[in-house]
Protein backbone atom coordinates (compact mmCIF):
# COMPACT_ATOMS: atom_id res chain seq x y z
CA UNK A 1 0.00 0.00 0.00
CA UNK A 2 1.30 3.28 -1.17
CA UNK A 3 1.16 6.75 0.26
CA UNK A 4 -0.68 8.97 -1.92
CA UNK A 5 -0.79 12.71 0.13
CA UNK A 6 1.45 14.09 2.10
CA UNK A 7 0.63 15.28 5.96
CA UNK A 8 0.46 19.20 5.58
CA UNK A 9 1.14 21.74 7.44
CA UNK A 10 -0.85 23.79 10.83
CA UNK A 11 -2.25 26.04 8.62
CA UNK A 12 -4.18 23.27 6.57
CA UNK A 13 -5.41 21.77 9.60
CA UNK A 14 -6.45 25.01 10.98
CA UNK A 15 -8.21 25.43 7.90
CA UNK A 16 -9.67 21.92 8.08
CA UNK A 17 -11.13 22.65 11.66
CA UNK A 18 -12.22 26.23 10.85
CA UNK A 19 -14.26 24.57 7.79
CA UNK A 20 -16.10 22.57 10.14
CA UNK A 21 -19.39 22.46 11.79
CA UNK A 22 -19.27 24.80 14.73
CA UNK A 23 -15.30 25.56 13.58
CA UNK A 24 -14.77 28.68 15.34
CA UNK A 25 -15.62 26.86 18.25
CA UNK A 26 -13.09 24.10 17.86
CA UNK A 27 -10.60 27.30 17.08
CA UNK A 28 -11.45 28.89 20.16
CA UNK A 29 -11.41 25.90 22.62
CA UNK A 30 -8.06 25.12 20.81
CA UNK A 31 -6.89 28.06 21.82
CA UNK A 32 -7.94 28.39 24.96
CA UNK A 33 -6.16 25.06 25.56
CA UNK A 34 -2.70 25.69 24.25
CA UNK A 35 -2.84 29.00 26.13
CA UNK A 36 -3.64 27.50 29.52
CA UNK A 37 -1.31 24.48 29.17
CA UNK A 38 1.57 27.79 28.38
CA UNK A 39 0.90 28.99 31.33
CA UNK A 40 0.79 26.00 33.57
CA UNK A 41 4.40 25.25 31.69
CA UNK A 42 5.38 28.67 32.85
CA UNK A 43 4.60 28.10 36.41
CA UNK A 44 5.82 25.05 36.48
CA UNK A 45 9.26 26.22 35.34
CA UNK A 46 9.14 28.82 37.99
CA UNK A 47 8.04 26.91 41.15
CA UNK A 48 9.28 23.76 40.61
CA UNK A 49 12.23 22.61 42.95
CA UNK A 50 14.86 19.94 41.99
CA UNK A 51 16.09 17.55 44.71
CA UNK A 52 19.85 17.52 43.46
CA UNK A 53 20.34 14.42 46.04
CA UNK A 54 17.92 11.83 44.19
Amino acid sequence: MTITHQAGGTTEVFSTLRGQALGQWLLAFVAVGLFAFGVYSLLTAVYRRINPSL
